[in-house]
């Protein structure tokens, strides 16, 4: 799952457009992630991690981007690993 969050943060800085959940104020801590990665059962909006994905896994990623535009794109996308 790291590798996508990885992947998210290497394309905006190629596209010049900027992971607008980096820095969210939260109650306990800013959001540190430019994506949320929920695997298999987890209720959506859980920190990415170093957890290897097996077969069967389904895998939910949310990120919200901005772009030069001033546009604003909130995207999710769900995945199973096969």
């Amino acid at each position: 799952m790291w590798d996508i969050e990885e992947y998210v943060r290497k394309r905006c800085k190629e596209d010049n457009a900027l992971p607008l959940q980096i820095g969210v104020e939260g109650s306990v801590m800013d959001y540190p992630y430019a994506t949320c990665c929920s695997l298999n059962d987890e209720v959506a909006h859980a920190f990415p991690r170093h957890q290897k994905l097996v077969d069967g896994d389904v895998i939910s990623v949310d990120m919200v981007v901005g772009l030069v535009d001033k546009a604003e794109l909130d995207v999710s996308k769900l995945d199973l690993t096969m």
